[in-house]
């Protein structure tokens, strides 16, 4: 930790939960379900609503998720469950990417909390970064903390449009300590 002002800043190494999450270790061409993200989240989404491709296929650059309803289905992808931390000290998640979307997407981009009590699907809780379509590739970060009754969270990334296209790279989520003072 390191104090300047009224600023606290907090230096150290922690890993990617989300392994490639840039998806470089990918063989091209893929269609279907990576293994970053390989829970589908609707019914009726097929693999190939899902691929891997070069953003700039021309010059073979920047390897990006395509999640592309094709008029057919929304599409979303969730990691597999990621077990909370059960550390003395106050654990949060920081949770980063960059999107781009068609204008029509609806994307949600984010952290779905597995409760413990939840008896069906819907009990559970999510909390999204990203609400809103980009038309150009843009960064998202933040800090979400555990829901108290949360025992795991997976990563989800949804276009809710069946018609139009989101492109989501550099996934990240990183589990960090909060700042604890004492008096």
């Amino acid at each position: 930790w390191q104090q300047s002002g009224n600023f606290i800043f907090q230096w150290g190494l922690v890993t990617n939960l989300l392994f490639d999450g840039g998806f470089e270790r990918t063989v091209l061409p893929h269609a279907g379900f990576p293994f970053q993200l390989p829970k589908q989240l609707y019914s009726r989404q097929q693999q190939q609503h899902t691929q891997i491709l070069y953003d700039y296929s021309q010059i073979g650059k920047n390897m990006a998720l395509l999640l592309d309803g094709q008029g057919d289905t929304p599409v979303g992808l969730a990691s597999l469950p990621i077990a909370i931390s059960a550390r003395p000290i106050s654990m949060a998640y920081f949770v980063t990417g960059r999107y781009r979307t068609d204008d029509e997407a609806i994307p949600r981009i984010g952290l779905r909390w597995l409760l413990r009590e939840a008896e069906e699907w819907n009990d559970n809780i999510s909390s999204y970064l990203v609400h809103e379509s980009a038309n150009e590739w843009t960064p998202y970060a933040g800090i979400s903390l555990p829901h108290p009754e949360a025992e795991s969270f997976q990563y989800w990334v949804i276009n809710a449009d069946p018609s139009s296209r989101l492109y989501v790279d550099n996934l990240g989520v990183f589990e960090i300590p909060l700042p604890c003072f004492l008096d």
